[in-house]
């Protein structure tokens, strides 16, 4: 979990490890176990496994992601019993698709992202690497590393990891609903939430 909380952080591997006072060889071991238990196979991947599952079981979007919630705490969370539990095998994260078109415009407004910028956070979504993204709008992978770099400083992040979980925190700030069939939020941190804007 601390590797996890780690990654939903966008903390580096360096970083997490010294948070977890292990080492860096430790660390990489734990973060291969987790990889091969939520089926993902990058760090944003992992980070979009886990608001996939936040949906898929009906876990408040609460602001932030804050464990202190009184519905995400030790009460609430689910019981281990056996390997049935295990993620393995389930359908891989939507990417950009977790998100339709008006709900990416508004989350493009709010962070103050061009339009480029928002291709780029949706490339991310997606898991496409930087070759890829360069191929698609025929620029070098050395213009793609400026513009990404250029990205993270925008909403203060440091890898696609914290990109991720800084958008999700969008999505839920704003009041925006990924699936409409996932819209609970605890009774408290609805309170906190601000109210979403009208179109």
């Amino acid at each position: 979990m601390e590797i996890l909380w780690g990654q939903l952080d966008g903390g580096t591997e360096t970083s997490i490890a010294s948070h977890a006072g292990i080492s860096a060889s430790t660390e990489h071991t734990h973060r291969r176990h987790l990889f091969e238990k939520l089926d993902a196979h990058t760090g944003p991947g992992l980070v979009l496994r886990v608001f996939s599952e936040m949906l898929a079981r009906e876990i408040p979007p609460c602001l932030g992601l804050s464990p202190a919630c009184p519905e995400l705490g030790p009460a609430a969370a689910p019981q281990s019993d056996g390997p049935k539990n295990e993620t393995r095998g389930q359908p891989p994260s939507p990417g950009a698709a977790i998100l339709g078109d008006a709900a990416w415009r508004r989350i493009a407004a709010s962070l103050r992202l061009t339009a480029r910028e928002l291709d780029l956070v949706r490339a991310v979504f997606d898991e496409r690497k930087r070759d890829t993204m360069a191929a698609d709008v025929a620029v070098s992978i050395n213009t793609i590393k400026t513009e990404m770099r250029h990205l993270f400083a925008k909403p203060g992040v440091r890898n696609r990891s914290g990109l991720i979980g800084r958008v999700f925190a969008e999505v839920f700030s704003l009041g925006i609903s990924p699936c409409p069939s996932h819209a609970r939020e605890c009774q408290q941190c609805r309170g906190r939430a601000p109210a979403a804007k009208t179109d």
